[in-house]
């Protein structure tokens, strides 16, 4: 829940930096108000790589940034969900433990019966 919350900060917060330099750009920019940078950064999220025009150096960092800090937050999601699947599977070692020795026990017996 918490590394949603952030990446929906980070996509917010890429929206902001996004309509800024939209505002910079000559020619009303290529962002008219906050839903289409929120937009344009959720699409952007997903991999929706769309040639901007008239974009300069300074567009190129701006979408370089996003990139890096894009993949930092999708990798930080990564390693919690594995480490909470490790988590509960650390928990249950002991009881599956226990439970495969039974299962082998029992398969043992019962070939012992059937060659006897």
């Amino acid at each position: 829940m918490l590394s949603q919350a952030i990446l929906i900060i980070a996509c917010v917060g890429l929206a902001d930096a996004f309509k800024s330099y939209s505002r910079s750009i000559k020619d009303g920019g290529f962002l008219d108000n906050y839903y289409s940078s929120i937009r344009f950064s959720w699409l952007f999220l997903f991999g929706q790589n769309d040639q901007i025009e008239n974009i300069n150096i300074y567009g190129d960092i701006l979408y370089f940034f996003a990139v890096i800090v894009l993949l930092i937050v999708m990798l930080n999601v990564l390693i919690a969900l594995s480490g909470k699947a490790l988590e509960r599977a650390d928990e249950n070692r002991v009881e599956y433990g226990y439970k495969e020795k039974v299962q082998l026990l029992n398969e043992l017996q019962q070939s012992s019966i059937t060659k006897l």
